[in-house]
Order: structure tokens, then C-alpha cells, then sequence
């Protein structure tokens, strides 16, 4: 999924290509919740007058969509890159897509990972970086974080509830709770 942007004159601001990244961002996080989809490699593309074109990426251990974290990502790449003599077009993207389908998060965790799944129906689940988690849903693999048990990922839901794991990318395997959704 990408999203790029030709300009009609070289800008060397980089002010301005920042806000031009962050943009970008959106329409690519965007179109990755809107396909149902998450990627690990965040890439940008720069070309010059010449059109010398320019790309770098970097790779996560998770997927994500949040736009936030791929136009973050995105400006360090960025910065990295000399635009002092102009660009012509600028792109972002997020490629090594991840389906994030049920079946496939459980058949990633051999038993011996995982413990039973605890119903807690009193607590609730708060999503990472939603104001709204009604309006948005609850999506497998969606970062959530919540105040007893930390930051985990949806694995399932239904019937008024979401199933998390709480771990990280750089945690051991953790516990799975089944939370009343908000």
C-alpha cells in the first residue's frame, strides 16, 4: 500500500516535507484499515529534479496500520536522505502485509506458549490511539493497552467481548484475557 505525491516545483523545505510525509501516512494507514491489513516494512521514495530516485525502508518485528507510527517512521527515513537540492516526488508505503485472520494468529502459538484464556467479563480493554473503540471496532492483531495487564494485541471478539494477549514484540509470550469490550 503507498501513497505518493508529484510537486509542480522542487521543495527543499523540509518543514514542509514533513507535513507532505504525515499526509501521506494518512491516505496509507487509511487504505491499510480499510483493507483489513497491517505492515511490517515502512519505505519511502524520493525523487530529485534529475529524477534520481532515492528509496529507504525499515523493517518491525509487528505489523501495524496506525498512520502515526508509519509517518514517524517515515520522517526518520527522511531525514536520512539529502533534499537540500529539491524533490520532485515524494512516497511512502508499507509493504510485508499481514492478514491479521483469526485462524492465523492461533496457529502462530503452539499451546505449550500460551495459558488458558482467563474471562475477566468486570474489566474492559481500552485500544491504543483510538478516541472512539465503538465507532472504530475491534479488529485481530489491533494494539490495545490496558491499566492492570498492560499493552497486548486483540486476538478475537464477539458477543460483546475481545480476547487479547498481553505481549509485546520483545516479551516472552503472555497471557490471554477475555475482556468486555467498552
Amino acid at each position: 500500500m503507498s501513497a505518493e505525491e508529484t510537486f509542480d516545483v522542487d521543495v527543499s523545505d523540509p518543514v514542509r516535507l514533513n507535513r507532505e510525509v504525515e499526509l501521506l501516512a494518512a491516505r496509507v494507514g487509511g487504505r491499510l484499515r480499510t483493507g483489513g491489513v497491517s505492515g511490517r516494512t515502512v519505505s519511502i521514495k524520493v525523487r530529485h529534479h534529475d529524477f534520481t530516485t532515492i528509496t529507504r525502508s525499515t523493517t518491525r518485528e509487528q505489523p501495524t496500520d496506525d498512520a502515526r507510527l508509519v509517518a514517524q517512521l517515515a520522517r526518520r527515513l527522511l531525514a536520512g536522505v539529502d533534499t537540500s537540492a529539491g524533490v520532485r516526488l515524494l512516497g511512502v508505503a508499507v509493504t510485508t502485509l499481514a492478514d491479521f485472520a483469526q485462524d492465523e494468529l492461533f496457529t502462530s502459538t503452539t499451546p505449550a506458549e500460551s495459558e488458558p484464556a482467563a474471562d475477566v467479563a468486570g474489566e474492559e480493554a481500552e485500544p491504543v490511539g483510538v478516541e472512539d473503540p465503538v465507532a472504530v471496532g475491534w479488529r485481530p492483531g489491533q494494539d490495545v493497552r490496558h491499566d492492570r495487564h498492560g499493552s497486548g494485541w486483540v486476538w478475537g471478539r464477539g458477543l460483546g467481548r475481545v480476547t487479547v494477549r498481553f505481549e509485546g514484540p520483545t516479551t516472552p509470550p503472555g497471557p490471554v484475557r477475555t475482556l468486555r469490550r467498552r
